[in-house]
């Protein structure tokens, strides 16, 4: 399954439907985790398949109801779907922490940073971040977006910068 993974968008539309433009069904899953991920809109409206988490900055991140992190199995690979890869100011305390999904997971989807990485950890899990689609933003790193493919034994990520889908960096893992 090819997944199309997001984050930190922050009102920017016009790159999240050149996004759904380009990939359209031929993508199984979009994910966007956080700081705006209302924008996620933009995808439910072309009828893609979305998942979604707040960042730590949305008003819906601090809700009772609102899941902040979830945990959603691909072809028996548990992602870890959060804004931020560790524990923050903003977490609620009558949320469950970040420690407790963690151990579930094959691979951590997470954004909050606007940078773009992509690590495998001693255990043998993956940290990716898709980086960001703020326009204007002042932290040094393009706009980029990551695609996911997993399959049964294999797990191939690939982080394109937005503006020339250069590919900024790549990790394969087959099992």
């Amino acid at each position: 399954m090819k997944i199309i993974i997001v984050s930190d968008s922050h009102g920017n539309h016009k790159a999240l439907s050149k996004l759904a433009k380009k990939f359209g069904k031929k993508a199984g899953l979009y994910i966007h985790l956080g700081d705006e991920s209302d924008d996620a809109v933009v995808f439910e409206r072309e009828n893609l398949n979305t998942l979604k988490v707040p960042g730590i900055f949305e008003v819906s991140y601090a809700l009772p109801h609102t899941k902040n992190r979830l945990i959603h199995e691909v072809h028996g690979k548990k992602l870890l779907l959060t804004h931020t890869h560790k524990k923050n100011s903003h977490d609620p305390a009558y949320k469950p922490p970040l420690e407790q999904f963690l151990a579930q997971a094959n691979a951590v989807l997470y954004g909050h940073t606007h940078i773009p990485a992509i690590e495998k950890d001693l255990s043998g899990k993956f940290w990716i971040n898709p980086g960001h689609l703020k326009e204007n933003d002042n932290r040094g790193f393009p706009m980029s977006y990551a695609v996911m493919e997993i399959t049964d034994d294999t797990f191939n990520v690939n982080i394109y910068r937005f503006d020339n889908d250069e590919i900024l960096l790549n990790k394969t893992h087959s099992d």
